[in-house]
């Protein structure tokens, strides 16, 4: 099943008719009278299921849109695998008037045992050009609307977690526990080495699928048997972290890619690697990669 903007539907129930909502001066006028936050809205995770795999299909299932609603672009920026702790920013573009208005949300989304909890931090209108732009004003949509927002995205959530089949939930866990920059995360976020090793216990990558985006240092023949080419990079560097990928495949178009270019990879992990013990963290340090 295909997501359903939930954010969406504040845009189009507050903006069109009275035009008093979101996108118009009264929610500017109302959070400078009000310095509230947003409400937190929970819900609830069947047994056995994790929010992560849920957040994916949201983030990157294809959507339905409503009418309108011409793009929606959502982007992880914040991953704590460890302690279940998220934040996502979306952007939904639509027509209106004979030009394009974007509201743009930025949400955290947390788990607790089998509670979930969702929070619009913060929420915003414009209107924008063919490249997406603003052009003119941006303005603060109300907190109300913020809360509505987040009550959507929630309802959206909790749906998603109790009608995917075991088979649907299963391909989006890979999806999310096999990422590259989810298995990179554990590192950063881990307070400690024995932490990070009961999370990687938890959800081992090697043998299943696994996918990301990688820095090219080099392009050779691959020696292992049934694959012509070798491209070696580095996935995910960060402050404390970075993984060496050895990515084996038959496909052509990788001989024209140079040094220095970062490409998607996906296949199979066939060969995963963890840092040694002198280090004062533990993660993935290599991983070999067979498309």
């Amino acid at each position: 099943m295909k997501k359903i903007i939930g954010m969406v539907l504040v845009a189009l129930v507050t903006s069109f008719g009275l035009f008093a909502g979101p996108f118009g001066d009264l929610s500017k006028n109302l959070n400078a009278l009000s310095s509230a936050k947003s409400e937190t809205i929970s819900g609830t995770l069947p047994s056995g299921r994790e929010i992560l795999p849920v957040l994916w299909k949201y983030a990157y299932d294809e959507p339905v849109l409503v009418d309108k609603v011409e793009k929606v672009i959502i982007k992880i920026t914040k991953l704590n695998p460890i302690e279940n702790e998220y934040v996502f920013e979306q952007d939904v573009i639509f027509k209106s008037f004979g030009g394009h208005r974007k509201q743009s949300a930025q949400v955290s989304v947390r788990q607790d045992e089998q509670k979930f909890f969702v929070t619009t931090l913060k929420m915003t209108a414009c209107t924008v050009d063919g490249n997406l732009k603003p052009i003119g004003e941006v303005t603060e949509i109300a907190t109300k609307s913020q809360t509505q927002n987040s009550k959507n995205i929630a309802g959206d959530l909790e749906r998603f977690a109790k009608e995917l089949s075991a088979d649907d939930y299963q391909k989006w866990s890979e999806a999310a526990y096999g990422s590259l920059v989810v298995q990179s995360a554990i590192a950063e976020n881990a307070t400690n080495k024995l932490k990070a090793k009961k999370w990687f216990s938890a959800h081992p990558i090697e043998g299943k699928k696994t996918s990301g985006r990688i820095f090219v240092t080099s392009v050779d023949e691959s020696k292992r048997e049934g694959y012509a080419y070798k491209v070696t990079g580095t996935a995910n560097i960060t402050q404390k972290n970075s993984i060496s990928i050895e990515f084996h495949t038959n496909d052509d178009r990788y001989v024209d890619v140079k040094a220095t270019e970062s490409v998607n990879i996906s296949g199979t992990a066939v060969q995963v690697q963890y840092t040694p013990d002198y280090e004062s963290f533990y993660g993935v340090s290599r991983v070999v990669v067979e498309e």
